[in-house]
């Protein structure tokens, strides 16, 4: 194999001096370990152990470039791949900075590893192949976004563990094994820096250990597998999930800044026991995730709170059954919740959408249908719901009002003179209209502590049962002059009267 040319050109400039202009090709170096063969652009070094590594140094001429031995030139693709022997181990003796590395296919683990501070600064991304094992224990730098691939079914491990800087860039796992065996997928862990994670490829990738990077975490396409309660990295960090993507939370809890995706499935592969997604961490928000979150493997149950000031919008069909905690912001349901799902809406919370709440709602903070910008807005709910004291209900008025629906006629509404009925009059509005509240419910007498956010000096508003139906509307305060007509009238036919 004959080295890749370095063209060097030459030009003369008249009046002055030679100038020269070199470019030179990419170049991969291929390491034969103990420089025992002949160089033929072929990694060829055998089975050791990790008291006599091979040495991968800036000094050493144990690099083949195809036709001789090379030391070490930095910024040129890395070829480790061999298939001789069994475990083999490198020992990195410099940091050094490689375009691609192509490391390992089969034979045995292949170990990188290092006894000092030497890091890998790897630009163009890492090919694994589909290896037997991998212990990459070297800490590594990415030098621009990239590619790392690994395939396979073996089930022998294969960890990233000497800690991955991302520096600013973007890291895609193009993962694609799905064997049986938890040991045939990646596992990376000790991810920091700023910078983007994306897993691609159908298969999976394990994300273990004291993650602290800082930018979003995607999933385009297979799975990624939660094994630690800081696998996605800072709590403030976007997590979206694409239609083909899975986020398997394990037996974690877990904290996130924003949600949002396609589609996909957040699920859990443990058969017992209860984790928390928790959504809003930073005051983050303003994503919608369209995907459904589920309880997974029988006798696994996932529950949801929402925190922070941000708004995160839920337009899948969820099927978790366990609680949904609005602590804080405003989380809107267009799509569903399960009906043994128990929501609640604390103080500093908000509950909004167009779609089911199925299971039973307590509110102490605000109940928004719709989205607080039109109206006509109409959410179900599937079981009851209880107003307790101070809590607010906002509700548009345009042509049509937002809506309260029950999914079927009972005694549904509970908390009585507890709640305040805030009002937001729309396009459309009108005093002569007649809105409805609460649909289907047979409970009777039911009031409200306030109506607000009307012309309360000339309108009286009227909140009352309508048959299965509680109403709103307004009737006009007469005039103070109309007003002392009317009683100047009335006393003078008592006066005739008499």
């Amino acid at each position: 194999m004959k080295p890749k040319a370095t063209l060097r050109h030459f030009l003369v400039l008249a009046g002055s001096s030679l100038l020269a202009i070199s470019s030179t090709h990419a170049q991969t170096l291929y390491f034969d370990g103990s420089n025992t063969t002949t160089a033929n652009g072929v990694s060829n070094y055998g089975s050791n152990t990790s008291g006599t590594p091979h040495i991968w140094d800036t000094t050493t001429a144990n690099w083949d470039n195809g036709s001789e031995y090379v030391e070490w030139i930095n910024g040129r693709d890395a070829n480790l791949r061999t298939s001789t022997g069994s475990n083999k181990y490198i020992k990195l003796d410099n940091s050094v900075t490689v375009g691609a590395l192509a490391w390992p296919t089969s034979g045995g683990t292949a170990f990188l590893q290092t006894s000092n501070s030497s890091s890998l600064t790897v630009n163009g991304g890492i090919d694994f192949g589909s290896p037997a094992g991998v212990r990459l224990e070297v800490p590594v730098i990415l030098g621009g976004s990239q590619i790392w691939s690994m395939g396979g079914t073996n089930s022998t491990l294969k960890v990233i563990s000497g800690g991955t800087n991302l520096n600013g860039h973007t890291l895609t796992w193009n993962s694609t094994g799905t064997g049986t065996n938890a040991n045939s997928y990646p596992q990376h862990s000790t991810i920091t820096g700023s910078g983007n994670l994306i897993k691609d490829g159908a298969g999976f990738l394990r994300l273990q250990g004291t993650n602290d990077y800082t930018g979003t975490t995607t999933v385009s396409a297979g799975t990624i597998m939660a094994e630690s309660s800081t696998a996605l990295g800072n709590a403030n960090n976007q997590l979206t999930i694409n239609t083909g993507g899975t986020l398997n939370m394990g037996s974690q809890s877990l904290s996130i800044g924003n949600l949002t995706g396609t589609g996909g499935v957040i699920t859990s592969t443990h058969t017992s026991g209860t984790r928390t997604l928790t959504i809003g961490s930073g005051d983050n928000g303003g994503g919608n995730f369209q995907g459904v979150i589920e309880n997974g493997t029988t006798g696994s149950t996932t529950a949801l709170t929402k925190t922070g000031t941000g708004t995160i919008t839920l337009s899948g069909t969820n099927t978790y059954t366990g609680d949904t905690n609005v602590s804080a912001g405003s989380l809107i349901i267009n799509g569903a919740t399960s009906s043994t799902s128990t929501v609640t809406v604390e103080t500093n919370g908000t509950l909004g959408g167009g779609g089911t709440i199925g299971g039973t709602l307590a509110v102490t903070g605000k109940l928004s249908p719709g989205d607080g910008i039109t109206p006509a807005d109409t959410l179900t709910l599937g079981s009851s719901l209880t107003l307790n004291a101070n809590s607010i209900l906002a509700f548009g008025l345009g042509t049509d009002s937002d809506l309260i629906s029950f999914s079927s006629v009972a005694d549904n509404l509970i908390g009585s003179g507890n709640a305040t009925l805030q009002l937001s009059l729309l396009s459309g509005f009108s005093y002569a209209n007649t809105y409805t509240i609460f649909q289907n419910t047979s409970t009777s007498a039911f009031t409200l502590l306030d109506i607000t956010g009307y012309d309360d000096a000339n309108y009286t508003a009227n909140f009352f049962d309508g048959g299965d139906s509680y109403l709103l509307n307004f009737t006009p305060v007469p005039e103070p002059r109309a007003a002392l007509l009317g009683g100047l009238g009335l006393l003078a036919l008592l006066r005739r009267r008499r």
